[in-house]
Parts: structure tokens; sequence; C-alpha cells
């Protein structure tokens, strides 16, 4: 094998992950590259395909839903899952575009970690953002939360959800946070 071929197959090797959204090594890695692709200026969908593959919206819909998701079929799941992916994607679209993001700290364990942000917005105000990130058994570092300035999304969104779903269905309840969340206004398709 050539000098070239041997240089060019190392480097498909280390960025394929990156590219694709599996076996990314480090929590870390999963958050800037969420953060970076925000940032990108891509179409909502290339913007969507990249967050689906950074947060793990299936475990946060059943933390979310909790008893509702046992009983819930395999259409309403996936109409909550496409919901929840369709509001992530036009809120990071939205709020976190054209924004300076600097790691703050890492505290990693085996299989948990979280990755704290310092999110610089035009006009000099900085918050802190904390994401949550489980290792999944394909080797990839998943977010399952994110928290803002000590409140967790998560938390907000089971509270919410869980006082609508008393008295509406989980279809109800996706169809809901779709029309809260068109993609028309945040970007092209």
């Amino acid at each position: 094998m050539t000098q070239k071929k041997l240089l060019l197959s190392i480097l498909l090797i280390v960025a394929t992950p990156l590219v694709s959204g599996t076996g990314i090594a480090k929590p870390e890695d999963t958050v800037i590259q969420l953060h970076k692709s925000v940032n990108m200026n891509y179409d909502y969908n290339q913007t969507k395909a990249i967050i689906s593959n950074c947060f793990d919206f299936k475990k946060i819909s059943r933390i979310i839903l909790g008893s509702h998701w046992t009983n819930a079929n395999d259409a309403q799941r996936g109409q909550f899952i496409s919901a929840l992916e369709q509001m992530t994607t036009t809120n990071y679209m939205k709020n976190f575009q054209s924004k300076n993001v600097s790691v703050l700290k890492i505290e990693h364990e085996k299989r948990r970690a979280k990755v704290y942000l310092a999110v610089n917005f035009t006009g000099g105000k900085t918050i802190t953002v904390t994401y949550i990130l489980l290792n999944s058994k394909s080797k990839s570092w998943k977010i399952v939360n994110v928290i803002i300035e000590g409140v967790s999304d998560l938390a907000l969104k089971k509270i919410e959800y869980t006082t609508f779903l008393k008295t509406q269905s989980i279809s109800e309840l996706a169809d809901l946070i779709k029309k809260k969340n068109p993609t028309n206004e945040c970007c092209a398709q």
C-alpha cells in the first residue's frame, strides 16, 4: 500500500465517526459536533439528521412519557419522537446559530458524562449549558438531557407533557408540539 493510500485510509477511519455520528469516542465530541453543525448554516433536513445522531430521542421520549410510553403503540411512539426531533431542531436553529461556545468542564464516568459549555451571545451575554450524555451500546455518546442555567429541559417537558396527557393523547401532544415548532419559521427545508 502506498503512503498516500495509507494516509487516506487513516483519515477516513478517523473522520468517519465525526461525520456519521457513530462511534464518537469522547462525550465532548458529540456536543462540539452538535454546535458546529448548527453554526454551519445547513438546511433543516441536514441539521435534523445531525441532531438526531447527537440525541437519544427514544430514551428521552421514554423518560418524558413514563407510563404513557409503555401504553403507547409504535405509531404513537414514532409520532412523539418525530415531534421531539422537529422541536429540538427548530430550537437549535433559532437559538444557537452563530453562537460561540467553549467547553468549561467535563465530568466523565464509564457510561455517563456531563459536558459544561459556555455559550456566548451577541451583546456579551454568556449562559452555561450542561449536556448529560450516556454511552450507548453502539459505543457512541448520545445527549439525554440539556440543562440551561440550572434548569433541566427533560424535567420541564416531563412535567408539562404529563399534565397534558392526563386529558389528551400522545398523538394530540405530538401534533401540538409540531404546530408550536413549525420548520418554516427557522429555516428553509
